[in-house]
């Protein structure tokens, strides 16, 4: 509590004031505070392996790609394979995503739904398939989604946030890391061309997935040519994507 001391009466030698400046450090070190500890609360309270194992998923040894706070081992729950061409319909080659399920389960159902394309029957726009990959930034991303909507398997735009400050939890470290371009989230995402990451992003998107195979495509996108406005020359097409085994 800050005491300031009342002008019309002499001043207490047993009644000191607290420097504002002292207050504002208290209050910035317990904002600190409170983020270690969500931190170690994702990371320390619940047992990887058995939590992995309640969501059907498995553990790899990727979570240092996606600067993943408990670790080296991370728990998998789906893969992706997503199919690429261009436009002609020659094949570019295939992307497998592993989508971390238990850190970023909303976001996780989205893209697995906007990429199987389970929902066209009730909502023919939560689909991939014929979406492109619209902006490139050679070396620093490539996004894709279907931007003429924006909207997600949730009706709308959602949020998942791990703190008010930083909405991701995991973190923008390499090459092959897959977050959402969009906060809300919609249905526009992106793959990170680089590493090390542009992990400044961190506080405004969230990762949710990292490429485990298909890596040398990244590489192809960074050579492909771009005009104004960060438009790439040969238009990338998601073609088709399945869930493959874990």
């Amino acid at each position: 509590m800050i005491v300031l001391p009342d002008s019309s009466s002499p001043k207490s030698p047993h009644r000191r004031s607290i420097p504002i400046s002292i207050a504002l450090s208290v209050i910035f070190l317990f904002g600190i505070l409170l983020t270690f500890l969500a931190f170690y609360r994702y990371s320390t309270s619940i047992d990887p392996s058995h939590s992995c194992s309640l969501h059907n998923g498995v553990l790899l040894p990727i979570g240092h790609f996606v600067g993943n706070p408990g670790g080296n081992l991370i728990c998998v729950t789906h893969k992706i394979e997503m199919h690429l061409t261009f436009q002609n319909h020659s094949t570019f080659g295939a992307l497998t995503i592993a989508l971390f399920g238990t850190l970023a389960p909303h976001s996780t159902l989205n893209f697995l739904h906007l990429s199987l394309c389970d929902l066209i029957e009730t909502a023919p726009h939560l689909c991939y398939n014929g979406d492109h990959f619209h902006r490139l930034i050679p070396y620093f991303v490539v996004q894709g989604g279907s931007r003429s909507t924006g909207k997600s398997i949730y009706g709308a735009a959602f949020k998942e946030q791990f703190t008010n400050w930083r909405h991701s939890l995991l973190s923008h470290q390499s090459k092959g890391v897959v977050a959402w371009a969009e906060y809300p989230i919609g249905s526009q995402f992106y793959i990170v061309l680089n590493t090390p990451g542009p992990t400044y992003l961190d506080n405004n998107h969230v990762v949710f997935g990292y490429v485990i195979e298909g890596q040398e495509l990244l590489d192809q996108f960074n050579r492909i040519h771009v005009h104004n406005k960060d438009i790439p020359t040969d238009r990338i097409y998601i073609n088709n994507s399945r869930r493959i085994p874990l």
